[in-house]
């Protein structure tokens, strides 16, 4: 399941006094969009790309683009519905499962986390092959998944604090924390 609506019709949701679309939504197309500016930017390569080892590391990026753009997509639709389950729980005042809720509201915004950390990667490795007339549309995707990461990593951790599994919230913090470190040594900085 993927969105399949306008852009002013996703924004004019995302502005209304509803619990979905939000943040964790909102994250996952930030980072779709970085996503599809990486994209572009390989198609140019590829065709300048001179060697055949180059077009297949170009060739692959893109197919890391085409899977991660379409994965995105559907993390909006699986975060809102994680989220509105957990939420008609909590307006229930209800603690009843409540752990398990927010076990299913952290797994897609970390999920986006790991795509945009291997996006921001792949900017990198474009950025030695890509025309400097792309340079600035190359620092915008990684920009924007460097936003949608940030972003979807405050849903991580505030969802973590709702779930009761010590050995869960440890063993997910860890993997945000290594996610995290691989953002922030990345040699390439938009």
């Amino acid at each position: 399941m993927s969105y399949n609506i306008t852009i002013d019709k996703y924004l004019n949701r995302l502005a209304a006094k509803s619990p979905v679309p939000g943040g964790g939504s909102a994250a996952a197309l930030v980072g779709a969009i970085g996503i599809s500016l990486l994209s572009m930017v390989a198609r140019y390569a590829e065709k300048r790309a001179g060697s055949r080892k180059l077009r297949s590391k170009i060739s692959e990026i893109l197919r890391f683009a085409e899977r991660s753009s379409r994965r995105l997509r559907k993390l909006m639709r699986e975060d809102e519905s994680a989220y509105l389950m957990l939420w008609r729980q909590l307006k229930k005042k209800d603690s009843k499962g409540l752990s398990r809720l927010y076990k299913g509201a952290t797994a897609p915004p970390l999920e986006i986390c790991a795509i945009l950390q291997e996006g921001i990667k792949k900017c990198e490795a474009l950025s030695r092959h890509s025309s400097k007339f792309l340079a600035s549309d190359l620092l915008e995707a990684g920009l924007l998944m460097k936003a949608g990461f940030s972003s979807a990593k405050v849903h991580v951790d505030i969802n973590l604090g709702g779930i009761s599994d010590s050995v869960y919230t440890k063993k997910v913090r860890k993997s945000l924390l290594k996610l995290t470190k691989r953002v922030r040594v990345s040699r390439w900085q938009p």
